[in-house]
């Protein structure tokens, strides 16, 4: 985290959030632990609300100059997440993960998304996952379209 192959840190730690952990293994639990990195599980996620963990999470990057969001699949139930390879159960269902990938299309310092994991040999249902990933990214982009046009950016 402090070097990348030999470039000073682009990332700071402490702006790091990670919304929808289930499973973590202890290494990975003491790195998150030392550099204070934000993880909001998928109880809490339920308990506090989307909107809010989403507003949060931006209030802790406001002085970032853009947010880069990374939606791993995998942050979903194996119910609809099929074709990924670290499924979990007790993970968001697709109404829960479109919610949260419009709050942060919604939001201006969100800059990039990219969504990860998607492993179509470990789809049993066929290519669901594709299928899965694809609706909520079409509809992660429409919405970013809107949000673009509002400010006249298309």
């Amino acid at each position: 985290w402090t070097k990348l192959k030999g470039h000073p840190q682009r990332v700071r730690p402490e702006d790091v959030a990670f919304i929808g952990l289930r499973s973590t293994e202890e290494p990975e639990d003491a790195l998150i632990a030392k550099y204070g990195m934000t993880v909001y599980r998928v109880p809490e996620v339920r308990e506090l609300g989307i909107s809010t963990v989403v507003r949060r999470v931006m209030e802790q990057m406001k002085d970032c100059d853009m947010v880069y969001v990374s939606f791993d699949v995998d942050s979903m139930d194996p119910t609809v997440s099929v074709g990924t390879g670290t499924p979990v159960a007790g993970g968001f269902d697709e109404s829960e993960a479109k919610q949260l990938l419009e709050l942060f299309a919604d939001a201006q310092l969100v800059r990039c998304m990219e969504f990860t994991e998607i492993n179509p040999l470990l789809d049993k249902g066929g290519n669901a996952m594709g299928t899965t990933a694809f609706r909520l990214l079409q509809n992660t982009v429409y919405r970013l379209q809107e949000r673009l046009s509002r400010r006249n950016l298309l």
